[in-house]
């Protein structure tokens, strides 16, 4: 259980620089990685964000760019005061400054916060899967993988 909450404070965590990014306004910047942001470099974190980047390759028609882009964008906005309340629980102090037992008093304290943005997050993978033809999903499926490993995950498709 204690291993759950871990992972599950480590996956909140490491989306609230996407919501952060996301409030700020957005820089169109062409060219070379080396001129894009560190933010912009970084792997997609919402479901709807990782098919959208492998569009090309998934052969996704235009209605279904458009409702993947509904999708996720329903799901930022369901999480944002989640990812707020996570931020005012935490304050501006780094896991790394929290004594053993602050940690784990944080990890209870956001436990029911980290499993609503669970919910929601998985929520709109079935709603994204609806979208797809029975190959483009067993391929978002494989894409889903990695990007929970990078959150802490085991990886298992649970879908």
């Amino acid at each position: 259980m204690r291993l759950i909450y871990g992972l599950a404070l480590i996956a909140a965590l490491v989306a609230v620089p996407e919501v952060v990014q996301a409030q700020q306004p957005q820089q169109q910047t062409q060219g070379a990685p080396g001129n894009r942001s560190r933010a912009q470099q970084r792997a997609p974190r919402t479901p709807g964000a990782v098919i959208l980047q492998h569009k090309d390759e998934l052969n996704l028609t235009a209605e279904q760019v458009a409702q993947i882009e509904k999708i996720d964008a329903e799901l930022q906005e369901k999480n944002r005061p989640l990812q707020q309340q996570m931020r005012e629980l935490r304050g501006n102090v780094s896991g790394d400054q929290l004594s053993d037992e602050q940690r784990a008093e944080l990890r209870q304290k956001t436990a029911p916060i980290n499993e609503e943005i669970r919910k929601n997050t998985m929520a709109a993978r079935e709603q994204i899967l609806q979208v797809l033809s029975p190959e483009q999903q067993q391929r978002a499926k494989e894409l889903w993988q990695p990007a929970r490993r990078r959150q802490g995950g085991s990886g298992n498709p649970r879908t």
